[in-house]
């Protein structure tokens, strides 16, 4: 459904994730969803890193 948000609501995706971002210092990793298949491989790789220490 790309191309359906309003200027508004891009608006407040984008002023929200420059929020989220200021936080990524407070975690040990992140994962950036801007392809979903790439995002499952790296979140499922750093859960079994984690899972296996």
């Amino acid at each position: 459904k790309r191309g359906t948000d309003s200027p508004e609501t891009i608006e407040c995706r984008v002023a929200k994730a420059e929020f989220e971002l200021t936080k990524a210092p407070k975690f040990d990793h992140v994962v950036i969803n801007d392809d979903l298949a790439q995002a499952i491989e790296e979140a499922t790789r750093i859960l079994s890193d984690f899972l296996a220490r």
